[in-house]
């Protein structure tokens, strides 16, 4: 099991990738004290679901926020909006996309667990 010393955690939320830690490694910790990590490394407060774009859950049609990912670089394929619906979660844009219903407002993916209506 993969345990973070209080140096290493301080050092994470202070924006600064940790040594010698995966990605993978990186995104389990932050994702479980609640912090969201963008492609380039660096570690942000999770966004609430008051702070979520009204487009983000497509207007009450998913609830249950449990992932978003910073992909600033998907907005060319993506543009400024895209309901993309289920997908089984892993790999994306240096990141692990979890399993849900996916919503795309750039320059956020939000995950959510349940599809509303």
């Amino acid at each position: 099991m993969f345990h973070i010393r209080q140096v290493a955690l301080t050092t994470l939320l202070s924006g600064v990738l940790v040594q010698g830690c995966t990605t993978d490694q990186i995104n389990m910790a932050t994702q479980a004290i609640g912090m969201v990590t963008a492609p380039n490394g660096t570690v942000t407060p999770a966004t609430t679901t008051n702070q979520v774009p009204a487009q983000a859950n497509a207007n009450g049609r998913y609830t249950g926020l449990v992932q978003v990912m910073n992909c600033p670089n998907d907005r060319n394929a993506y543009g400024q909006f895209n309901e993309y619906g289920y997908w089984g979660g892993g790999a994306w844009c240096g990141q692990t996309g979890k399993a849900g219903y996916w919503v795309w407002v750039a320059p956020n993916w939000y995950v959510w667990q349940t599809k509303a209506r």
